[in-house]
């Protein structure tokens, strides 16, 4: 199975579980292992592609968001376009 197909099977199981609001939003969707296998999925491989991509995916994004300050800005010698003093 390529990886293109096992993406695309992720993409429509992540749109199905969330296309379902009956439970409280988690990160967790069922996956039943059998009925892939049915599928001709090999399902050994699957799980072990979704390990390495959560493994992968683990420090991706910000884990901390700086504290943000404001800086005012100063300008005592604003000109125009023309390059004459402004004001």
């Amino acid at each position: 199975m390529s990886v293109v197909a096992v993406t695309v099977w992720l993409c429509v199981v992540a749109a199905m579980a969330a296309a379902s609001p009956t439970e409280s939003p988690t990160n967790n969707f069922p996956l039943d292992l059998e009925e892939l296998a049915k599928l001709g999925i090999d399902t050994d491989k699957l799980l072990d592609y979704l390990k390495r991509l959560a493994e992968g995916n683990y420090m991706c994004g910000v884990r901390d968001v700086p504290g943000m300050q404001r800086h005012f800005l100063r300008n005592s010698t604003p000109t125009c376009n023309d390059g004459s003093p402004a004001g």
